[in-house]
């Protein structure tokens, strides 16, 4: 159980005997805690077995390497549940850029602490859901993008006409675009997920991850939900 103080207590966080706090998007939510199923399905594996590989890979590297990584962590702030800034530490940022390196790019750990990045400055993002096809076009401008930044995208669930934030998990599709190119066109995999659902019953809503293959620093998480309908 977290608690955070002010003059009275004012946030609550965690699991206590046999009931969890968390927020909702109306304030704070008490309910009961009930007993997690750990699927066994790939896309449910492959994130812990990630974190496992991360985590321990820190411990094989040198004492110089280490340090490198706490300086970095050190010019970086992070925020935790209650939206409060702290400083984080080496293992944490060394886990953090080597996560998204291993889940986006499938590339190997990275031991040597990178320097700060120079993240792109993308506007205009636009996501059209067009039943006819389905065409699935995602599309943003870039006014400063190198071509090591990449796009990717995930589907959440298809969503009732009356929701207003996701619901459920997003699941990240095969592919990415470089930032510079604009524009990603994701029908074929929105076609494998959901296949051909009637147009004007759905929104779409999917999360949109920009990512730095050389170093795996990572913007802040979009999402965007829209019709699945005619424009």
């Amino acid at each position: 159980m977290r608690i955070q103080f002010g003059a009275i207590v004012t946030a609550g966080a965690g699991k206590a005997g046999g009931t969890i706090i968390q927020r909702g998007r109306t304030g704070q939510i008490l309910r009961n805690l009930t007993v997690p199923h750990s699927s066994k399905l790939q896309p449910s594996q492959a994130p812990r077995s990630a974190v496992s590989t991360v985590s321990s890979s820190w411990k094989f590297l040198t004492a110089s390497e280490r340090t490198a990584w706490n300086s970095l962590a050190e010019t970086l702030t992070r925020y935790n549940k209650f939206g409060v800034a702290y400083i984080p530490n080496g293992f944490q940022i060394f886990c953090e850029l080597n996560l998204n390196l291993v889940t986006f790019f499938k590339e190997t750990v990275l031991s040597a602490a990178p320097a700060p990045a120079l993240f792109p400055n993308l506007n205009n993002w636009v996501l059209v859901a067009n039943p006819t096809g389905p065409s699935i076009v995602l599309t943003w401008s870039a006014v400063v993008g190198e071509p090591t930044w990449f796009v990717f995208v995930s589907f959440f669930p298809l969503q009732s006409l009356g929701a207003s934030v996701p619901r459920g998990s997003s699941r990240q599709v095969l592919g990415s675009a470089v930032v510079t190119a604009e524009t990603f066109d994701v029908s074929a995999e929105f076609v494998k997920r959901f296949g051909t659902p009637a147009g004007g019953v759905y929104q779409l809503a999917i999360e949109v991850n920009v990512v730095q293959v050389s170093t795996g620093y990572k913007m802040p998480s979009l999402k965007l939900i829209v019709p699945f309908s005619v424009p």
